[in-house]
């Protein structure tokens, strides 16, 4: 009878045990289940990458100049403010001229004086009266007269400080009551209803820049990007770096934009068609290099890739990948090759995007240049 219990007792035993293997570990913990990934990912199409030359510098005035006196002076008027939208040939500052028309009154009479004699002279002339030498004389004295009232309109004027162009003051240096001599700075015209952004380009980029070319720039704080036309490109490298100066017309005329900003300018360079391309942040960097990772059956695969053109946040994929498959492009860095993944979106645009992802993310929001290194990726999903 006891040799039955025993019997008995060890075949539960056994069969425990083996429960506990198939449910368990060795000592009878339960294994956790298997956590999902959440990613987005993005069906690889084909489709056209427009290569492009990004200039960036700051943003100026075509047109801007510091004023300066030609006459000596008391500042008798300040007829702009700082600020002020000025037309060519408006007085902007009017010195004391009271001496200055005195002058030309001065010389004014002396001149009708010397045509009185000039008409009395040619008249005795006529009537061989005078000599010939006596006439160019009186002549001679009409015309010196004539010129010294010309000079001194001249001076008369030039005490009226006037815009030389069609812009706005942006800063004035003096003040009613101060006295200024010829060549003192008084105030600054700029024409902010033309800007141009300066920049450069490298020998192998500025044989791709045309003037009259279009350009697309984008600047801090403006939400939309400009249009502009390139108006200039340098015959001459400049010799400190090497580079080429370039600048791009920009037409202001609701003052909407502000010079000093600086600004990034995209030139089309060429258009690669068909080809296969795919948001620079979805690249992971290895040891190895530079790898993708696809959903295959709610499971990560990487794969190595090679790269072709790149332009901002899109670089072509020459070789590893192919139109149709479901590429990662948020929550790549959290992935191992064979783990288990959930989709939770599906990118609508090629960049990787959705419509609620900010403009810093998105292609048509940023026109910056290729990184030097590998940027890192969006907010990750959790």
């Amino acid at each position: 009878m006891k040799k039955m219990l025993r019997s008995l007792m060890a075949v539960v035993l056994v069969g425990g045990a083996a429960s506990g293997c198939a449910n368990g570990d060795a000592n009878g913990v339960q294994a956790p289940p298997e956590r999902a990934h959440n990613v987005r990912v993005l069906e690889l199409a084909r489709t056209d990458l427009e290569e492009s030359i990004v200039i960036s510098g700051p943003l100026w005035p075509v047109r801007g100049t510091d004023i300066s006196t030609q006459e000596s002076g008391v500042i008798q008027k300040l007829r702009a403010d700082k600020g002020s939208v000025v037309k060519k040939g408006e007085v902007i500052v009017l010195l004391d001229r009271g001496l200055l028309e005195a002058e030309m009154k001065s010389a004014e009479a002396e001149r009708i004086l010397h045509e009185y004699n000039e008409e009395r002279t040619q008249r005795l002339f006529d009537a061989n009266s005078v000599s010939k030498q006596e006439m160019l004389r009186v002549h001679t004295l009409l015309q010196r007269a004539a010129e010294s009232e010309k000079i001194a309109q001249l001076r008369y004027e030039r005490a009226a400080i006037k815009a030389p162009f069609d812009g706005m003051v942006a800063d004035r240096y003096v003040e009613v009551g101060e006295l200024v001599s010829p060549g003192v700075s008084v105030v600054r015209v700029v024409d902010p209803f033309t800007l141009k952004l300066v920049g450069s380009v490298t020998e192998l980029e500025v044989a791709h820049v045309h003037e009259g070319a279009p350009a697309l720039v984008s600047l801090e704080g403006v939400a939309a990007p400009q249009n502009g036309v390139v108006s200039y490109v340098g015959i001459e490298a400049n010799p400190v770096n090497g580079k080429f100066t370039v600048e791009v017309k920009i037409e202001n005329p609701e003052l909407a934009l502000r010079a000093g900003v600086v600004g990034r300018s995209r030139i089309r360079k060429a258009v690669h068609a068909a080809i296969l391309a795919i948001p620079r942040d979805a690249l992971v960097q290895t040891p190895l290099g530079r790898r993708v990772f696809v959903v295959e059956a709610d499971r990560a695969v990487a794969r190595e890739v090679e790269l072709g053109v790149d332009q901002g946040l899109m670089v072509e994929v020459v070789r590893g990948l192919e139109p149709g498959e479901q590429l990662v492009v948020r929550g790549q860095r959290q992935l191992r090759p064979g783990v288990l993944v959930a989709v939770q979106e599906t990118a609508t645009n090629r960049d990787g995007s959705l419509p609620t992802d900010p403009p810093e993310v998105r292609e048509e929001g940023s026109i910056t240049g290729v990184p030097g290194e590998l940027a890192g990726s969006a907010e990750e999903l959790r």
